[in-house]
C-alpha cells in the first residue's frame, strides 16, 4: 500500500472516530450545578434530581443511554431541575442509611434540599419512567 492510500485511510478511521464520539457524548439533558438546581428549585418549587456515574462505570453508559432518551429526557425536563456529578463522595451524607453505595445513583431531592428518593443501580426505560412518575 502506498503512502498516500494509508494517510487516506487514517483521515477515514479519524473522521469515524470522531463522529462515534460526539454523537454518543451529546446530552440531551441541560444539566444543571448542584448550587444553581438548590436555587431553582426553591424559585421553582421544583424537585431536584441528581444522576451520579462514573466514566468508568458500564452501566452508566447504559443508564446514559436511557436517560438521553427523548421520552426519557423530555419527563426529567419537566419534572426536575437536573444535576449530573460524578462526585459520589462529595454527596455520600445523602446515602449514610443505604447498605450500598455506588454508580449510577438518581437521587430526589425535595426543594429544600432534602434527600425524599434515592436508588442505586441501573434501571431500564420502562423502570426508570415509573420511578420519576412519583414527583412533579
Amino acid at each position: 500500500m502506498d503512502k498516500a492510500k494509508i494517510v487516506a485511510l487514517a483521515i477515514v478511521v479519524i473522521g469515524i472516530v470522531v463522529v462515534m464520539l460526539t454523537s454518543n457524548s451529546e446530552d440531551k439533558i441541560r444539566w444543571k450545578s448542584y448550587d444553581e438546581a438548590l436555587e431553582l428549585s426553591k424559585k421553582n418549587n421544583k424537585y431536584v434530581f441528581i444522576y451520579f456515574y462514573s466514566e468508568t462505570c458500564p452501566y452508566c453508559k447504559l443508564a446514559e443511554k436511557v436517560l438521553n432518551d427523548e421520552e426519557v429526557a423530555k419527563e426529567i425536563e419537566n419534572r426536575f431541575i437536573p444535576v449530573k456529578t460524578d462526585e459520589l463522595m462529595r454527596y455520600s451524607h445523602f446515602f449514610k442509611d443505604q447498605q450500598r453505595i455506588g454508580t449510577p445513583s438518581f437521587l430526589i431531592l425535595d426543594s429544600n434540599g432534602n434527600a425524599i428518593d434515592l436508588r442505586v443501580g441501573y434501571m431500564d426505560k420502562e423502570t426508570f419512567l415509573k420511578f420519576i412518575s412519583q414527583y412533579g
